[in-house]
Parts: structure tokens; sequence; C-alpha cells
């Protein structure tokens, strides 16, 4: 499919969620046409409901050679008007003097029938240059399907440091090479399906194609993952700092969650002080005393209710400092995710810190995805505003030029 042509689709594309009938006749012209194969149709048809099938149809359909033009054909088929209208296309039917069977003869392809309510198409958005163009979804209380349009997913390239900057006495002194481990994990899938995160996994490149190029050593984990698993990954991803010596560490996990706490896998609340961030305490990581520690929490973090409150015992914990606490969204909100493009916040963070990290500091480029997201939702009748907190950290470079000496 040619550029032109997907642009088309991706900035009508909420329109077209509403407005597309893909039922069995419909996908049976793109079989017939050797469009769609049989995974193709099963694929779409074991979508959860009637949009997110449709949405699994443009997905696919984008990335097939002459897609466009056989979705045009098959359009006028079935005499969907309005979405030809929606494409700027003609309704005129292929043959009308000419009356032919629409497929070849075979049995129809079942759809699975709707089970969810669907959303309606809702969001407002007031838009950043990098955001021009961007065409509004919908939003729901889970960091649900919520901002589709023309924008593409990030090339992540960091751009290279100023040789010649004059940095501050008190600052980390991070090496320009390996600077130390950061660990992304993405928790996406869940026991109830229903739950899972789609368009999380661009998340997770981002990430790891981010920390990397700023000379991290990535640990990268996404999918499927009970209250145990991750803290057997979080164990893991500390005897690093064990076996090779490390100035600094960077931890980003993302999920559903609520104030203070994100959601496994398998539904269990995962206290995101007590079971992730003072697990790098200098009591439980002696070999991160003193060395910055970075914390990226990607989730929502709504109030609970009483009923749904956790009572934990008190109990004493060791201090930890050098670390600062990055959060999606602040408490009581939630946090919105694009099927295209990721997270909103991760997608800013990514883009924030490629772009400036040659020669901004941590808090001045965490500062600057707050003002990214300030404009991005600006107008959204679900908003998001990002948070961050510091716990004792120093100024922090990452891009380091290495003629400077110590």
């Amino acid at each position: 499919m040619d550029g032109w042509q997907r642009k088309r689709i991706t900035t009508k594309l909420p329109h077209l969620l509403k407005e597309t009938k893909v039922d069995g006749l419909f996908l049976t012209y793109f079989s017939s046409q050797e469009i769609f194969t049989e995974n193709d149709l099963d694929g779409i048809l074991s979508m959860n409901n009637r949009s997110q099938q449709v949405l699994e149809f443009y997905k696919i359909i984008q990335t097939r050679l002459n897609g466009y033009d056989v979705l045009i054909d098959a359009l006028k088929e079935t005499n969907q008007s309005g979405v030809l209208k929606l494409l700027g296309e003609s309704s005129e039917a292929l043959n009308p003097t000419t009356p032919a069977p629409l497929f070849p003869p075979g049995p129809p392809v079942p759809v699975v029938p709707k089970r969810v309510t669907e959303p309606a198409v809702q969001m407002r958005v007031s838009e950043p240059d990098f955001a021009r163009g961007r065409k509004a979804a919908d939003v729901s209380d889970q960091d649900q399907v919520d901002f589709v349009n023309s924008m593409e997913p990030l090339t992540v390239y960091v751009t290279k440091p100023i040789s010649n900057m004059v940095f501050s006495d008190d600052h980390y002194k991070l090496e320009q090479g390996f600077k130390g481990y950061a660990l992304v994990l993405n928790i996406t899938e869940f026991v109830d399906p229903s739950k899972n995160r789609g368009g999380a996994k661009h998340d997770t490149g981002y990430m790891t194609n981010l920390w990397t190029s700023l000379g991290y050593e990535v640990t990268s984990r996404e999918g499927f993952f009970t209250l145990e698993n991750v803290r057997k990954i979080l164990e893991e991803f500390k005897s690093k700092f064990v076996q090779r010596p490390a100035a600094s560490c960077v931890v980003y996990i993302a999920s559903h969650g609520e104030f203070n706490s994100i959601h496994s896998s398998d539904h269990q609340s995962i206290n995101l002080y007590k079971h992730i961030i003072y697990n790098f305490d200098s009591e439980r990581c002696e070999e991160l005393i003193g060395k910055p520690k970075i914390f990226i929490i990607q989730a929502c973090q709504r109030f609970q209710t009483d009923d749904e409150r956790t009572q934990v015992d008190a109990e004493l914990q060791t201090p930890i400092d050098h670390a600062i606490v990055c959060f999606s969204t602040i408490p009581g909100y939630v946090s919105n995710r694009d099927l295209y493009l990721g997270t909103w916040y991760t997608y800013c963070l990514t883009k924030v810190f490629m772009e400036e990290a040659h020669h901004l500091p941590l808090v001045k480029m965490l500062e600057l995805t707050q003002d990214t997201m300030r404009n991005i939702i600006a107008d959204a009748p679900k908003g998001q505003l990002s948070a961050f907190f510091h716990l004792g950290i120093k100024t922090l470079y990452f891009n380091m030029p290495p003629s400077i000496t110590y």
C-alpha cells in the first residue's frame, strides 16, 4: 500500500472504526482476492468485539501491496457508500450493467458476536508540532485504545553529545560508554484477555532502544507475568550489579494500576514501593549505594475505594537515596495508550530523551516531557499529566562527551 493510501486510512480511522461493516461476506472478498490468508481471518475474528475486529482488519490491510485497491472494490461490492465517502472515493458499483456473483462459492466466514460495549469516539486533542495532524479516538478507565491517527511510531535515534559543555561540580560522572543496567518490564497480557494492553508493545521497543542507545545493558521482558514472576525478574536484575559493578540503574515497569501499585498478569497488586523501589535501597542492593537509580512507572494511578484498599502492616524501611521516581500520570488519574504509538507518556519521554539527552540533564528532560504531555492533552476530557519526585538525586547527564576527563 502506498504512503498516501495508508495516510488516508489512518487520518480517518476513528470514523472508519464506526462505519465499516466487517462481516463474513466482506472478509471473504479479501480471501478470494488472495489478500488475506486463513491466519489473517482468524486474527481478525478472534478479537473481543466488533470495534477491535475492524481495527485489526485495517492494521492488516495496510500491510498488503494492493490492499487499498481491493478495499475500495470490496466496499463498492458490499454497498458501503458511507465508508467510500470517508475515503474520498466514488461509490459507483464495479460492474453496474453486468450483475455477477460477488464471490466464489463457499461457506461464509463466521463473525464473533459483539460482547463488549464499544466506547464512543470523543477525545479532542491540542497538538504540539511533532504531533500535528493527529486525530482523536476513544479513552477508557483502563488506559485502553485511545489515540489513533496518522503519526508514525518513533524511530529511536539519540542525538550525539556536545563536546564543549560545562558541567556543574555536583553531578554524577557517568562514562560515555557503559553506564549501567536497565530493566524494561512490560506487562501486556492478563488472565482476563479483555485487560490485555494492545499497542503497549511499542513501549518495549522505545525503551529498549532508548536506553541501549544511551549506554545501558538492557534486560527487556514483555508479556504475561505473575507477581512471583515479577519478583524473580527483579532479583535476577539486581544480581547483575553484583556480577559487574555499574554506575547507575534504570527500572521501567508498565501495566494497569492504581495509586502506588500496579497489576500483575494474574491480577495481584504489586506495591510500587515495597516490591519495586525499596528493593534497591542500601540494605537490599548495597552495590548501588550512592549511585543514581531511575524508576519509571507507566500505569494508571487512580485512587482505590475504601473497600479496594489493601492494608499493609507498618514496617520500617531502609531509606533509599540517589533516586528519582517518574510516573506516567499524577495520583487519581488514568494513563492513556495508543494502539499504533504506544502509551502517551512513554512516547513523549522517548522523543524528548532521544532529542535532548545530548545537552540536558535528567530533571530538565522530565520537565520537558511534562510540558509535551500538557500540550497533547490540553483539551482532552480525560487528561493526563506526568509527575516525578526526587529522593536525594544529584544532577545527571546521560551523554557525557568522551573528551571530558576527571
